[in-house]
């Protein structure tokens, strides 16, 4: 009976190759997810965390204010600060990230 005639005529692709390597290829490292937030979807979620905010209302309505002059390269580095200081203790990360996660 032996091999059949299109098992010895298969070729494996680049990409096959790519896919049979252990750290998932060159294919994991250029997949790259871009994850962008508009200005007001940030201004958005920065008000409502505010807004939960167990401070004087008076203290709101200020940062409020100001958080709606902020140009969007502001708000990026109020962003950008908040992760830097999530990562700063990993621990909670952790435990923010397992518990998005079960969501």
């Amino acid at each position: 009976m032996g091999v059949p005639r299109q098992m010895l005529l298969a070729k494996i692709t680049a990409s096959g190759l790519d896919f049979l390597e252990s750290d998932g290829g060159l294919g994991a490292i250029l997949n790259v997810v871009t994850v962008r937030f508009e200005a007001e979807t940030l201004r958005a979620l920065l008000s409502e965390k505010i807004q939960a905010a167990n401070i004087p209302q008076a203290d709101k309505d200020t940062l409020l204010s100001k958080l709606q002059t902020f140009s969007s390269d502001i708000l990026k580095a109020i962003i950008v600060k908040l992760i830097e200081k999530g990562i700063e203790k990993p621990e909670q990360l952790a435990k923010l990230v397992e518990m998005i996660w079960k969501m």
